[in-house]
């Protein structure tokens, strides 16, 4: 004999004192188990696959380049994402030189973010923007593409 009650969703029996419960009830109730839960596991379109969780789980990448001194040039950055929020800066050297002598401050670090960015970066999708020797004010010059130099971007997602 079945179950007097049944569960809401599955319909698997749901037994009070009184009932008698059958093998083919058991049997019943385990292939509706197996069978919806079967068919979820496999429906890709609810899951993801492993290949995109190592994906997902990174969430920064890394890119370079050597400047060619032109005024303005466009990178492309290969992370396998499109970063919100970037650092470039030039290796090896420091993130800002002060010449007292003329009076100009020199900076080599930025940040480039989807909202808004240091003044001679911009990034869209996977391109990098970069300015060189763009003047923010009468004393201070970006240099994000200065010949020879090497820069290095950290990109987060």
């Amino acid at each position: 004999m079945s179950s007097t009650n049944k569960t809401e969703e599955l319909e698997l029996n749901k037994w009070i004192g009184s009932d008698i419960p059958q093998m083919e009830d058991f049997n019943r109730d385990n292939e509706i188990i197996d069978k919806t839960l079967g068919e979820h596991i496999w429906d890709v379109s609810k899951h993801v696959t492993t290949e995109q969780k190592k994906v997902w789980s990174n969430p920064l990448g890394c890119a370079s380049y050597i400047g060619n001194g032109s005024d303005s040039r466009s990178i492309k950055l290969n992370m396998g994402f499109e970063p919100s929020v970037c650092f470039v800066f030039a290796t090896n050297y420091a993130v800002g030189l002060s010449d007292f002598g003329n009076n100009v401050h020199y900076n080599y670090f930025g940040i480039a973010t989807v909202n808004g960015s240091t003044y001679g970066l911009n990034i869209d999708g996977e391109v990098l923007e970069v300015k060189n020797a763009a003047a923010t004010a009468s004393f201070e010059m970006t240099n994000f593409n200065q010949v020879g130099k090497s820069y290095l971007v950290v990109g987060f997602r």
